[in-house]
């Protein structure tokens, strides 16, 4: 398990310049969507109800000191997982703050957590993960959700880097002079004077 903090640096990794409104939104649903899919938090910390929305207090204190940071997750589904982070992200990553504060209040989650304490800008009740994990749910197939990437999305991502990493191979030879091209056994090469 990673904790919110690291996925904040994602979020900020990502989304350059992003705003601190937007960044604990989309970390919000980013475990949001995690506990949807896989049924396990993303992330230990708690998210509370605050008066603007869902916040994990540990990612709102560290905003302006967590540098954007590609997120470096373990285990076989590594790749999967980061996948369905980046997915989350830019689903929501393209509405506006107030949009993004609207969304999240009309969801149960957060309205039923305000509705039984008083959120306050940066503090409120918790809100349950089992909550999350049920609304999200049973919005998996909603045309308004992200959708969960696939096979085709790692095969994409794989062959991207199979083009970078022969793009930079063959940076790397013309910057050090070795020939790009297959190599040229002079016996082979037809000279005019040669019939």
């Amino acid at each position: 398990m990673i904790t919110a903090q690291a996925v904040l640096g994602h979020v900020k990794y990502v989304r350059q310049g992003v705003d601190k409104t937007t960044a604990l939104l989309l970390v919000h649903y980013a475990q949001a969507w995690t506990l949807a899919w896989r049924g396990e938090p993303l992330f230990a910390e708690p998210i509370e109800a605050w008066e603007h929305g869902p916040a994990v207090p540990a990612a709102h204190a560290a905003f302006s000191t967590t540098l954007p940071r590609k997120l470096v997750l373990s285990g076989e589904d590594a790749g999967d997982r980061r996948r369905e982070i980046d997915a989350v992200i830019a689903h929501y990553g393209a509405l506006t703050p107030s949009a993004l504060v609207a969304r999240v209040k009309s969801e149960a989650p957060w309205a039923e957590a305000a509705a039984g304490g008083r959120p306050a800008f940066a503090s409120g009740p918790e809100i349950p993960t089992e909550a999350l994990r049920d609304f999200h749910a049973a919005r998996v197939d909603a045309a308004d959700s992200p959708r969960r990437p696939g096979a085709a999305e790692a095969a994409r991502e794989a062959e991207q880097r199979r083009a970078r990493e022969l793009r930079d191979q063959i940076t790397a030879r013309f910057e050090s002079g070795i020939p790009v091209g297959p190599a040229r056994d002079e016996h082979s090469v037809h000279r005019p004077d040669q019939g």
